[in-house]
């Protein structure tokens, strides 16, 4: 799947999630619809901060995958223990 379909799921997914929240605001006006217009307009808020986590957490998740396959993302564990800035920068903060 690539990266423009990701796109348009999302926003399809938002752009549905702000027609049930505007719907429910509208259902809202009369007592009689009041009750389904809320449970509508949450639906609504459901679904777009649903899709905005998902989104998010799968566009977090492949820049970590990148970077840990690319670059790495931790030190060793040898360098870790004598201290970062030591190693990394040569200098002695701590003492």
């Amino acid at each position: 799947m690539s990266q423009q379909w990701i796109y348009t799921i999302v926003y399809l997914a938002w752009l549905a999630g702000a027609a049930c929240f505007v719907l429910g605001l509208h259902r809202m006006n009369s007592p009689a619809t009041g009750r389904s217009g809320n449970q509508l307009s949450a639906a609504g808020m459901v679904i777009a901060v649903g899709a905005t986590f998902i989104y998010s957490g799968l566009v977090t998740f492949l820049i970590l995958a990148v970077l840990k396959y690319t670059i790495g993302i931790r030190v060793d564990a040898e360098v870790e223990v004598e201290g970062l800035d030591i190693n990394l920068h040569g200098e002695i903060v701590h003492g």
